[in-house]
């Protein structure tokens, strides 16, 4: 079984808290779904690839006396047979390099995680059916309305993989919406929230026997998405 996890931070602004504290946590996270293969897509935001790949080498750079391998994915890597052509290729090849070629993708494997393979791109404008080819079991998300309701709506799919959604505050934004946007869909039971600093404790807890906490799992009475216009959800949490 293959693992698949995506994260976001969303179209707006850069989130480097939360990129930041998944790379440290990818020893937590791999284990929340077994010891299988583990896939990860990281939207890590506009002008934030080499940051991103700053973040991954100062973690994990020579740790076993070997570098990461990040690679740019343009026509050049893709024609040299740089990467092995897997799912994530698959992804690549039909949702930017086909339709987005402009956006920037990386390709990133750690020589300390062997059955780990990470693609990360800055944006893209197909997300929705990127997500619906992808089926990740869990999704990381800032805690924007517009990112919340992809996750949501994705996990509300009858006969799709059990999924898990952790929502992650941003805790440096003025006016800061995000706090009441995470409170609501949390007291709703839709999601598990939490701010960037508490990340850690959340993944180490999960890997302690509280995950999955989904739909359907018997975990932690996470509730089902309603699907279609539904009145009271509109009530209760867009419109406080």
């Amino acid at each position: 079984m293959t693992n698949r996890i995506y994260v976001t931070v969303g179209a707006t602004v850069p989130f480097p808290k939360l990129i930041n504290q998944v790379i440290s946590n990818l020893d937590k996270i791999i284990l929340l779904e077994g010891t299988g293969n583990t896939e990860f897509i990281i939207q890590y935001g506009r002008n934030y690839t080499q940051q991103f790949i700053d973040a991954i080498k100062k973690s994990y750079e020579g740790e076993t006396g070997q570098d990461c391998n990040i690679i740019s994915l343009d026509d050049t890597t893709v024609a040299d047979n740089s990467i092995e052509k897997d799912d994530l290729y698959e992804l690549y090849f039909k949702y930017f390099r086909n339709k987005d070629n402009n956006n920037k993708c990386l390709y990133v494997t750690i020589p300390r995680f062997k059955k780990l393979k990470i693609l990360g791109f800055e944006l893209s404008g197909y997300i929705n059916e990127l997500l619906y080819d992808y089926q990740p079991n869990i999704i990381i998300t800032h805690a924007g309305t517009g990112s919340l309701l992809d996750g949501l709506r994705l996990a509300g799919r009858k006969q799709k993989p059990k999924r898990s959604i952790i929502c992650v505050i941003n805790d440096e934004l003025m006016d800061n919406h995000q706090v009441d946007i995470a409170k609501k869909f949390s007291e709703c039971k839709y999601v598990k929230s939490c701010y960037p600093s508490e990340m850690g404790d959340l993944f180490k807890n999960m890997c302690g026997g509280n995950f999955p906490f989904s739909v359907g799992s018997g975990g932690d009475d996470i509730v089902e998405f309603p699907s279609g216009y539904n009145k009271q959800f509109e009530n209760e949490v867009l419109l406080g």
